[in-house]
């Protein structure tokens, strides 16, 4: 599996800065949907709401990424 993720990678690094930057967006749009599919499934498994600590970890995310410019 580690292998697949390393090929992904550099599939991705040949992409052109449009097609990059279009993957990133819908990477984004995915997170978003899976984060509220989480909360929905959450609250029928009458499990605590994740968004919270999932807005906590994309904070910290941004935090990195502003670090690294």
């Amino acid at each position: 599996m580690e292998k697949a993720h390393h090929n992904n990678e550099r599939d991705f690094e040949e992409l052109t800065y449009a097609q990059q930057s279009s993957s990133i967006n819908a990477q984004i749009n995915n997170i978003k949907t899976q984060i509220l599919a989480n909360a929905k499934k959450a609250a029928e498994e009458g499990k605590e709401n994740p968004v919270p600590l999932r807005i906590e970890r994309l904070k910290k995310l941004i935090q990195e990424l502003e670090a690294e410019l």
